[in-house]
């Protein structure tokens, strides 16, 4: 389900790593992750899924964000010096395997 979350809501490596060591966000056993293109207030129905659930079945008042439905991150776009800098950071950050 992560590599699920990681694509529709089109998360950055570092956002998806931070997800998942958050314990309120945790992927239990039985959770259910839904995502819908249908507006949850207006009914609406969109072309692309927009919103997300994760619920826990056995202990709904547990889930987190309340189980409601949440809005998935805009597509986001970057210029060719931000990618730059973010492959460079992470090269740094990177242990050396060169040994």
């Amino acid at each position: 389900m992560w590599i699920a979350r990681f694509v529709l809501e089109r998360m950055l490596p570092e956002e998806w790593e931070e997800l998942d060591e958050s314990k309120p966000h945790k992927i239990r056993n039985c959770s259910v992750l839904e995502c819908t293109r249908r507006d949850p207030d207006t009914g609406q129905l969109h072309s692309r899924p927009k919103w997300r659930r994760l619920s826990y079945p056995d202990s709904p008042s547990t889930s987190p964000d309340d189980g409601q439905w949440v809005p998935l991150g805009k597509r986001r776009t970057f210029t060719g010096a931000e990618l730059t800098a973010s492959v460079e950071a992470e090269t740094r950050d990177s242990p050396d395997d060169a040994d």
